[in-house]
């Protein structure tokens, strides 16, 4: 699994004009299957993703595609972990888990 910090690097004026874009971005990979949370940060100077991929490049490979990062408005910190079996996590975190990817 993966978190992803992102930090705007221009003003939200900026970022909102790509807003639709990357919510289409980000409901594409909830589809897939790829990602189970996403919002933006309090205060709004960036956003956190939380999903899972087959490797980290696959991973950096989708971050690649953010509308945000294509415009140069954003950039991505990445955390790896394995949120290991239960009972340290969610009965939530373990269908998602094992539900296969599209």
């Amino acid at each position: 699994m993966f978190v992803a910090i992102s930090e705007y690097l221009k003003p939200l004026e900026e970022i909102d004009q790509f807003s639709d874009a990357h919510r289409d971005w980000i409901m594409k990979h909830y589809a897939s299957g790829r990602f189970l949370g996403s919002g933006r940060k309090v205060p709004p100077k960036g956003g956190i993703i939380l999903a899972r991929a087959e490797s980290r490049d696959e991973f950096l490979s989708l971050l690649a595609e953010d509308p945000y990062q294509q415009n140069g408005l954003a950039k991505y910190e990445i955390f790896e972990f394995n949120p290991g079996p239960l009972p340290r996590r969610s009965a939530e975190l373990d269908a998602f888990l094992n539900k296969p990817l599209r």
